[in-house]
């Protein structure tokens, strides 16, 4: 590109409204020079200026773009002593990513102990609230049946077996007491009676 073709690209920019300083863009030493010919023709120096200040001060605001952007100079890693270390657009991106996966990673680790099922710890599925709480609900329905046969076989009346009203305990040891004694005792209401023949019939009488 001729120095020419150059300055009436740039003057097209110019006349568009765009400042020729906003775009990012390594130029040749010539078309660098006709960069900033034009830029100071465009917007004249500032009062007690020099040309060779001007320059610099126009190539430091190039470097600068580019350490905000990246955090480099010409290329080269920003040091501690740079303004823009650890404060460029590219180190604050690179920090977001950071957080965002520091955030999904604690949210793996609280679905792991809730729950399992994330593949992020070992045993997970079987070392977690929602495992353990099955398990404490299970141990107390096996108690809770366990304390039902333990009844109906004491004294009946639950419903869970066949024929359990005159097969248990109590029911068993009331027809022992009633056979010592000549009783005989209704198993189901407890209501006992004394056997009796009389006239050659068979009597029972409600003690």
């Amino acid at each position: 590109m001729d120095q020419e073709v150059f300055n009436a690209m740039l003057a097209n920019a110019i006349s568009s409204g765009l400042s020729g300083g906003s775009y990012v863009h390594h130029f040749s030493g010539e078309e660098m020079d006709a960069l900033l010919t034009a830029m100071a023709t465009a917007n004249p120096m500032p009062s007690g200026m020099d040309w060779e200040t001007f320059v610099d001060s126009c190539k430091n605001y190039e470097e600068d773009s580019e350490a905000y952007a990246v955090g480099t100079r010409n290329g080269t890693a920003v040091t501690s002593g740079d303004t823009t270390y650890h404060n460029n657009s590219k180190y604050y991106s690179e920090q977001a990513y950071v957080s965002a996966s520091s955030a999904e990673t604690d949210a793996n680790a609280a679905q792991s102990y809730a729950v399992g099922g994330t593949g992020t710890r070992t045993g997970e599925d079987a070392d977690n609230a929602q495992y353990y709480s099955q398990i404490s609900y299970n141990a107390m329905q096996s108690a809770a049946g366990s304390s039902t046969l333990a009844k109906s076989w004491a004294v009946g009346g639950t419903g869970t077996r066949t024929g359990e009203d005159t097969n248990n305990s109590r029911y068993w040891a009331l027809q022992s007491h009633a056979a010592a004694s000549d009783i005989l005792i209704d198993g189901v209401t407890e209501t006992e009676y004394i056997l009796a023949v009389l006239n050659g019939r068979l009597y029972l009488q409600e003690v």
